[in-house]
């Protein structure tokens, strides 16, 4: 796997994190436009009306989400070690804004103080070399 790849994980996992959230609240919406009461019973045996599978669904969007997010704290804790080993602490701020919390490479550059350009053309290759060397060393 590639640096910019190991990285760019918990940016992954964060966005099927939100996209398991907007479907989760879709799921909602339908399962709240009921009529009638659901089945306990036969929601648990994977049958009963559509309302009764929605919130199936809902259940089971759930649960991916809780092991997204735990997998995704697990990821952080991972890249956070490394960004740790990174001496310059300009480089290991723009890993953090980046890789962490996931921004932009607009606001990136904007929260380290830096221009765009800088950012992506001069520090990041750099910073990858940097990482790509820990790797090599860790592992």
């Amino acid at each position: 796997m590639r640096t910019k790849e190991w990285l760019n994980r918990a940016r992954n996992i964060d966005r099927e994190i939100n996209i398991l959230l907007a479907e989760r609240s879709r799921l909602f919406e339908q399962a709240t436009k009921i009529t009638k009461a659901p089945k306990i019973d036969n929601v648990a045996e994977g049958g009963g009306n559509a309302t009764e599978r929605i919130m199936l669904k809902y259940t089971n969007c759930a649960t991916k989400i809780d092991m997204c997010v735990d997998e995704l704290c697990r990821v952080k804790e991972e890249i956070e070690a490394v960004i740790d080993k990174v001496e310059d602490y300009k480089l290991r701020n723009l890993l953090r804004c980046r890789y962490i919390n996931c921004q932009t490479w607009e606001r990136t550059a904007e929260s380290i103080g830096m221009s765009f350009y800088h950012v992506v053309h001069r520090l990041h290759p750099k910073v990858l070399c940097e990482v790509q060397k820990i790797l090599e060393n860790s592992f």
